[in-house]
């Protein structure tokens, strides 16, 4: 997709630009070409300020040591891999703000409303770890980044957001994560809503239950390798670590709808709901099986099969020409 930009974008500036002679024309389009393919490195709105430093820095440094200003936009390109396509790192309340409604505008484009759920964590007191990065994502590409660690309290808009249960937050060990940032804080809220991945896998026959394990078994992806001795609760963080970071969140919603898919074809193959569910398992988490049987019965049955279409026309858009939608899904949730 890159490729196709700098390609058209290099014709219209030669046909613009008064080129007399092909080495010139040649030095054109090689300088466009390099500025379009660090623009998934460079924040949307600093494009005309600061454009000339912040380009010549991209090119000294790896970007494994790029840093992340908070409040920017962030594209990359996928190449095909589950990874998302867009991120922001949010610090300040304002920012939270635009984060959430950003990732609930991707969220709603879906009958489901599932965001992937990650907490990166720094030392703390006493030798618990504590939460320091919160990691939101959505199916179609967008990942919200939170530096819980430089906010004395969590703003009102992101506990509203993690106390509405109609938001499936999803992920392995995902209740031990919303327990560890529950306890950061100490409040009253609760993070509400959640569905370990686990419990899915169980129900399809998966082996391995790490994210990493899942991420290879049923997506045939590679997690990012982690680097040891990184500093969540660091000044400032690379754009090495927000990637990392976001794309653990993005597997888990990733992974949701590939195993939710798996579990649709099972119900229409004719076997029982009852019947996925492990018998010692049925009692242990009836939320789970009332819950997530309603949503295959409503699809099964009702009109809401057709975001199915939606969903798969977007998965194959996304990862095979980088585009984030073809198709949005305009039906009511009932």
């Amino acid at each position: 997709m890159h490729s196709l930009n700098s390609l058209l974008a290099s014709k219209i500036f030669v046909s613009w630009f008064p080129c007399q002679n092909l080495p010139t024309t040649v030095l054109w389009v090689l300088a466009v070409y390099m500025v379009t393919l660090t623009r998934h490195i460079i924040p949307l709105n600093e494009w005309g300020s600061g454009i000339v430093e912040r380009i010549t820095s991209c090119f000294i440094l790896s970007e494994n040591d790029y840093y992340v200003v908070a409040g920017q936009v962030y594209h990359q390109n996928t190449n095909g891999h589950h990874r998302p396509s867009k991120m922001y790192l949010a610090e300040t309340e304002e920012q939270t703000k635009k984060a959430l409604a950003d990732l609930m505008a991707d969220v709603q484009k879906f009958e489901l409303w599932i965001v992937g759920l990650d907490c990166e964590k720094c030392p703390g007191v006493q030798g618990r770890a504590i939460s320091c990065l919160l990691q939101l994502a959505s199916d179609d590409g967008y990942a919200a980044l939170f530096r819980v660690n430089k906010m004395e309290a969590l703003p009102a808009d992101l506990i509203e957001f993690l106390e509405n249960e109609k938001i499936w937050k999803v992920g392995v060990g995902v209740e031990n994560d919303a327990g560890d940032l529950e306890h950061r804080y100490k409040q009253s809220w609760k993070v509400r809503g959640t569905l370990d991945l686990r419990w899915l896998a169980d129900m399809i026959g998966y082996q391995n239950k790490s994210l990493k394990g899942l991420a290879e078994e049923a997506l045939g992806a590679e997690r990012n390798k982690h680097k040891s001795g990184q500093r969540w609760d660091a000044a400032e963080l690379t754009m090495d670590q927000m990637m990392y970071a976001s794309t653990d969140a993005f597997l888990g919603v990733a992974l949701f709808f590939e195993m939710f898919h798996k579990l649709i074809s099972q119900r229409t193959g004719g076997k029982k709901w009852q019947n996925l569910l492990p018998a010692e398992r049925k009692s242990a988490k009836e939320w789970v099986e009332a819950q997530l049987a309603d949503k295959i019965d409503r699809f099964y049955q009702g009109p809401h099969r057709s975001s199915l279409v939606y969903t798969c026309f977007n998965v194959f858009s996304r990862f095979f020409f980088g585009w984030s939608s073809i198709f949005t899904n305009t039906t009511e949730e009932e």
